[in-house]
């Protein structure tokens, strides 16, 4: 009896014992900087046994019962008590297209967003540890009590050498606020405190006519409305870039610094890591382009409009690989598999991210990119078809032969319409060729593109034969694999000796 009413006593003392928080949460939950604005949209996912009883970790159980499906939760208690929720399967989905494709958004010129970026879309900014040396910062002006006067009677009287150093740059155009990214309400107030500027700007112009900055001396006698009808002048900029750099140099305030990429892709790889680190997407070419060549003088030239990862993107004709269009006039139903095709992406451009923050959500609605895709090209007939920085890269290479741009590989330019065989151009690299082949054990099945060889073979003959059980012939092949074992053999009096 003592017994059992001490297993009672322990168990309800080990069931009340509270389990301590980590220090994570603790120090999130206390810290300034880390926030968390519940206007910001977020989705959600759930494991498929829950998903099937409608538990979604909310309060009720809602009637989104999809595998794999994803929701956002605009509003997590109504008046009528009930959680309004939205489907965010395609949000979702087409983020994870874009980061399979692994391609490198970029802005067009005159779109919204690289507008609203402002001198974000030309930095690239990384916090990490292993970055190997800190970014330079712009060579900035001295202030103005460092600044010498000079006399404008002396100029011209210095003698040779005397005009070599060279002047002081331009102070950078700073982050200003971005006009075009606010509101109507944030419009009307950021005008309010522009009037409030006013007289700082009428000193900062007077500063700048007193100073030795060229094409300044005519803003001494000139009113700010006056200065306002010079065309081709940026002095309200450089006077803005100024102030707001005063206001963010406080350490309560943190600037605003817009993602390049709208946060649809985190990663920053370049083309060659786009081409080889992933592999072709099935497409369908649907028609021609309606405004392709408009502004061409090749009228012949024309582009396709290619369904493609769930966009519908650019194929250049040239680019097509004998593909006709589906949805062209006079095509057949029956033929079409020929418009089928395995593209590879080769520009893409994010021209408008949708409005996330806030009552207002757009989704895919917001979004506007612009992608131009090219057809893919067989691996087995290009003329070097193995990884850059391989051995049997290299050793395919040849000797003496120029190693192809990376644009053209991802193009697929430099194709050629079969396997090609690198042959070495000087007596010694036939030489050291035949070496190779006789002091290695050689298979009758060589090493295919993309594997390691099956024995050990040296590079070198790899790099002559790398191809040999893609050949038609194996006869042809087998023969020609004789003749280099027997090169040593068939040596005449006449030949001279390559080492």
């Amino acid at each position: 009896m003592a017994l059992a009413s001490h297993a009672s006593t322990s168990a309800l003392t080990a069931a009340t014992r509270e389990i301590p928080s980590s220090p994570f949460a603790q120090l999130l939950r206390q810290s300034r900087f880390a926030t968390y604005d519940p206007l910001i949209r977020k989705t959600y996912t759930s494991p498929k046994q829950f998903v099937e009883r409608g538990y979604w970790g909310v309060k009720r159980p809602l009637t989104m019962r999809k595998r794999n499906s994803f929701m956002t939760i605009r509003q997590w208690e109504a008046r009528q008590h009930y959680t309004e929720w939205d489907n965010s399967e395609d949000e979702t989905r087409f983020i994870r297209r874009i980061e399979e494709l692994n391609i490198r958004p970029g802005q067009s010129a005159n779109s919204k967003w690289a507008q609203t970026l402002g001198p974000a879309k030309n930095t690239w900014l990384v916090d990490s540890e292993f970055a190997p040396h800190p970014w330079d910062h712009p060579l900035e002006e001295p202030k103005e009590s460092q600044r010498s006067k000079i006399a404008l009677s002396s100029l011209g009287l210095r003698g040779e050498g005397g005009y070599g150093k060279d002047g002081l740059r331009r102070t950078r155009m700073g982050v200003i606020p971005n006009v075009t990214s606010m509101t109507p309400k944030q419009f009307e107030r950021y005008l309010k405190k522009l009037r409030a500027l006013r007289p700082a700007f009428a000193d900062y112009i007077k500063r700048e006519s007193e100073s030795r900055a060229p094409g300044a001396a005519f803003l001494k006698e000139k009113s700010l409305a006056q200065i306002a009808q010079v065309p081709n002048t940026d002095h309200h900029r450089l006077f803005l870039a100024q102030h707001t750099e005063t206001q963010y140099a406080s350490t309560k305030r943190i600037q605003p610094q817009p993602h390049r990429a709208g946060g649809l892709l985190y990663s920053h790889p370049a083309p060659l890591d786009t081409f080889f680190h992933t592999s072709p997407k099935p497409g369908i070419v649907l028609s021609v382009r309606k405004d392709a060549g408009r502004y061409s003088t090749n009228q012949s030239m024309k582009d396709y409009l290619a369904s493609f990862a769930g966009i519908a993107a650019v194929l250049p004709e040239r680019q097509a690989q004998g593909k006709e269009p589906l949805l062209n006039p006079g095509v057949e139903r029956e033929r079409w598999p020929n418009a089928a095709v395995e593209l590879r992406p080769t520009k893409f451009a994010l021209n408008s991210v949708p409005h996330v923050v806030g009552p207002d959500y757009e989704g895919l609605t917001g979004v506007r990119v612009a992608l131009q895709v090219t057809a893919h090209i067989d691996t087995a007939n290009y003329e070097n078809p193995y990884p850059p920085g391989s051995r049997m890269y290299a050793a395919h290479q040849g000797f003496g032969a120029a190693a192809p741009r990376g644009a053209d590989i991802a193009r697929g330019v430099g194709a050629s319409a079969g396997p090609a065989v690198a042959q070495p151009g000087s007596a010694r690299a036939r030489f050291a060729a035949q070496r190779s082949l006789t002091n290695a054990p050689m298979p009758l099945k060589a090493a295919y593109p993309g594997s390691l060889p099956r024995a050990p073979i040296s590079p070198v003959a790899v790099g002559i034969l790398p191809n040999v059980q893609q050949q038609a012939d194996n006869r042809k092949t087998l023969g020609m694999l004789s003749d280099l074992l027997n090169l040593g053999s068939r040596k005449g009096k006449g030949d001279d000796d390559p080492l």
